[in-house]
């Protein structure tokens, strides 16, 4: 069964969510079985409006999900498969926790990389960079945003993630630096 406050978030009811939370602050933070606030369905269903009154309202910009995705790590997939940045942009403009690992052990600037494949382009990782996420985290294999641009192919993406900062010397849990992870 769908939670309610989640069937008002999808259809971007802002009038029927602002009642409930009037009369039940809590609802909020209400989850569903896979853990997933209200934030996280409204970045899910790209509800601008309803992410700002959300957020306005109290919610928790950077609650993990049952797989520990926060809303941004949502809003960063969708960026890069629907190529609007404005949820994403929003997320970081509210702090949201820019470093955060899901259960991959992947942050923001990682799932910027890895589903970059839809535009190959660096407009999705580079309001996380400026907005101060870590360059040189490392996941769950031990690689950078950068060993995996550079696995990739994503040469923009590479210069970029070089022009930023990225050290291409740290090495990943197989021992590789970036010069290793080439595939040519």
């Amino acid at each position: 069964m769908e939670v309610i406050t989640h069937v008002y978030t999808k259809k971007n009811n802002l009038t029927e969510m602002e009642l409930l939370i009037k009369k039940w602050k809590w609802a909020l933070h209400v989850r569903d079985i896979n853990g997933r606030t209200p934030l996280h369905v409204a970045v899910t269903h790209g509800c601008l409006e309803m992410v700002k009154f959300l957020i306005k309202k109290g919610a928790d910009v950077s609650a993990p999900d049952c797989g520990n995705d926060t809303p941004l790590h949502d809003a960063v997939f969708h960026a890069n498969t629907r190529g609007s940045l404005d949820i994403m942009q929003y997320l970081i403009k509210s702090r949201a926790d820019l470093d955060a690992h899901n259960r991959d052990c992947n942050s923001a600037l990682h799932i910027a990389v890895l589903f970059a494949d839809s535009y190959r382009d660096i407009g999705v990782a580079i309001p996380l960079l400026k907005g101060g996420a870590d360059i040189n985290l490392i996941n769950g294999d031990g690689d950078t945003a950068l060993h995996i641009a550079n696995r990739r192919r994503y040469f923009s993406l590479e210069e970029c993630l070089i022009k930023a900062g990225a050290d291409p010397n740290i090495k990943n849990k197989k021992g590789e630096t970036c010069l290793n992870t080439k595939v040519y």
